[in-house]
């Protein structure tokens, strides 16, 4: 049970600003990184961040590779080196000899181990298809597979790679990529499961790989995901028969590794137009069942970011642009790569890569509502406009609980420079900025604020029960950070037969508190409801106001109720009347 009460809200972003940083959705977050990037150079060379991956802790590790070797880096919530990660944040994967090691793809685990996935380059004769797993602190794991790592080939398919790795519910792991004859030889997919030990699954398909569709003299999968259903999703591009085009390719397999037939032909869409060159790069389930995959679709020096929506069963959703195709052009710009696809509240859906900018490649972020239209509220009709360097590409992108949106990818330090380096970033997503109002019940003797109107009309009707009525008092939501409203968990504790927690709710600012909140099991999650500012050393920045925090102290009752007001006069009041005074714990818009 979460007794009072909780510390105060301790959030260093950075010194306070002299002005607020500009906010609102498709905005750069102020209170990550530096200014909402966080670059990391390796060495003089190129340094790249190819895939990016929520920790259970909240935090990001970001897998990828450079001129030196391959490249495991993770930052906290607010954007800074981890030092509990190889006491620096990164750690460096690397052959010896002749060998190279290069890492396309990752996944974290609940208890925080750590799966990297790509391939092991030997003496020229072979490549490995190649996982390894380390433990939350960048050690590696030398009690999983064989010695900490696993190898994947064939004596038919010497050469082998992956690119992307999945954790299943029942702690299995999947792995798709490519194997050939040969280093020049066309590409064969390559779909495996392994035991949670790191053993191959035998039970997976034959013997723990998957069936590909016959008919392709090529096929190159690159992305993988695994739905709610238990369904593998992999997408990729080929060439059937003859053809001499690459062709967009998704494929939907049953959770013991057979083609699931009743999607699209046999488990196998495939997009392809004449004379031009399509590929997919990512792939993510979608809410209504369906699957939306993005990539590049190509004439001459042409290229367009390729976005398909297929419903549940495999066909080109019409709710989607119309056909279930769209083509985007970001910015005008004649060349767009889409490399990463990420689904965010409300069914939206984020799409984020690479245009062709003045100079050089820029990054392109896009938010499109469900169907396929641009999210007018986010950015430029759509676009992030947050990005302005020479050189800058996003490989990977998903979306927190809190509708934030982060990505990988490669950034120029310096403006002419050709230096490159990983990049993480993270963008504002829906930014809510509607007034919060105060409501009081004398009979119960507690507080209640919300940001939602139509919540509080109904409050006003008296759906939330007799005795609800505004006290007047009210605050601005705006900001970059959303706030985690809880409330006291209806459940019965069997032991008692009484409540687990209070008829009330409590909201807090802090993503330590709300991850900490969240384990309580007298406390139940209800949503991000208001935004707000979190202090910068100590004190809410300029233009905003501080919003304090009061206990009634009545926890050995299970009557704990908070009352969040923004005035010194109120402030003192409640403290008379004996509630204990907590301080501020965020900053509203003034």
């Amino acid at each position: 049970m979460m007794r009072s009460m909780l510390s105060l809200l301790l959030c260093v972003i950075g010194a306070a600003q002299a002005t607020l940083p500009a906010t609102g959705s498709g905005a750069l977050d102020p209170g990550f990184g530096n200014g909402g990037l966080q670059v990391q150079d390796l060495d003089t060379g190129y340094d790249y961040g190819n895939r990016i991956a929520a920790t259970a802790d909240g935090k990001y590790m970001v897998f990828g590779y450079s001129q030196v070797g391959s490249v495991l880096s993770r930052v906290t919530a607010n954007g800074r080196p981890d030092p509990t990660f190889n006491g620096s944040g990164r750690r460096l994967l690397r052959g010896s000899g002749s060998e190279y090691l290069n890492i396309y793809a990752g996944a974290t685990l609940a208890d925080g181990k750590i799966l990297a996935a790509g391939y092991y380059y030997v003496d020229n004769t072979l490549n490995y298809a190649y996982l390894t797993r380390l433990n939350a602190d960048g050690s590696a794991d030398t009690g999983w597979g064989n010695g900490g790592e696993v190898r994947i080939n064939s004596a038919s398919m010497p050469y082998a790679s992956l690119r992307g790795v999945a954790v299943a519910p029942d702690g299995s792991i999947v792995v798709v990529g490519s194997e050939a004859t040969s280093g020049d030889a066309p590409y064969a997919g390559l779909l495996m499961r392994l035991t949670p030990a790191g053993q191959v699954d035998p039970s997976f398909g034959s013997n723990g790989r998957a069936p590909m569709p016959a008919g392709f003299a090529m096929l190159n999968l690159r992305s993988l995901s695994i739905a709610a259903t238990g369904e593998i999703l992999v997408a990729g591009y080929g060439r059937q028969g003859a053809a001499t085009r690459n062709e967009a390719v998704v494929l939907r397999f049953n959770a013991d590794g057979t083609p699931d037939r009743g999607f699209a032909a046999a488990g196998t869409y495939v997009y392809s137009e004449p004379g031009r060159i399509e590929e997919f790069h990512s792939v993510a389930s979608a809410p209504d069942g369906g699957v939306i995959a993005v990539g590049n679709d190509y004439a001459g020096s042409e290229s367009a970011g390729l976005v398909v929506k297929l419903g549940p069963a495999g066909l080109a959703d019409p709710g989607f642009n119309g056909n279930g195709v769209l083509k985007l052009h970001v910015a005008g710009s004649p060349s767009t790569m889409l490399r990463g696809i990420a689904v965010a509240g409300g069914g939206k859906f984020v799409v984020a890569g690479i245009q062709l900018g003045p100079q050089d490649f820029q990054c392109a972020l896009v938010r499109l509502l469900p169907n396929g239209m641009p999210d007018a509220g986010f950015g430029s009709n759509g676009v992030s406009t947050a990005w302005d360097q020479e050189r800058c590409i996003v490989n990977d992108v998903i979306v927190d609980p809190d509708d934030k949106i982060i990505v990988a990818g490669n950034y120029r330090t310096v403006a002419g420079n050709t230096l490159d380096a990983t990049m993480v970033a993270r963008v504002l997503g829906t930014e809510i900025t509607t007034t919060v109002a105060e409501f009081y019940n004398g009979t119960l003797d507690h507080y209640f604020i919300t940001a939602d109107p139509a919540e509080a009309a109904a409050i006003d009707s008296g759906a939330a029960g007799p005795g609800w009525g505004r006290t007047g008092q009210t605050f601005k939501s705006g900001g970059p950070n959303r706030v985690c409203r809880f409330y006291g968990s209806p459940g019965i504790n069997p032991a008692t037969g009484l409540r687990r927690g209070p008829n009330s709710h409590f909201y807090t600012i802090d993503s330590g508190e709300c991850g900490a909140v969240k384990g309580d099991a007298g406390w139940h999650f209800e949503s991000y409801d208001f935004n707000g500012w979190p202090l910068a050393n100590g004190v809410c920045p300029a233009g905003t106001q501080p919003v304090r925090r009061l206990y009634n102290g009545r926890y050995a009752q299970n009557d704990s109720n908070h009352r969040y007001v923004t005035t010194d006069a109120l402030y003192a009041q409640m403290t008379a009347q004996g509630w204990s005074g907590e301080g501020t714990v965020f900053c509203a818009a003034q």
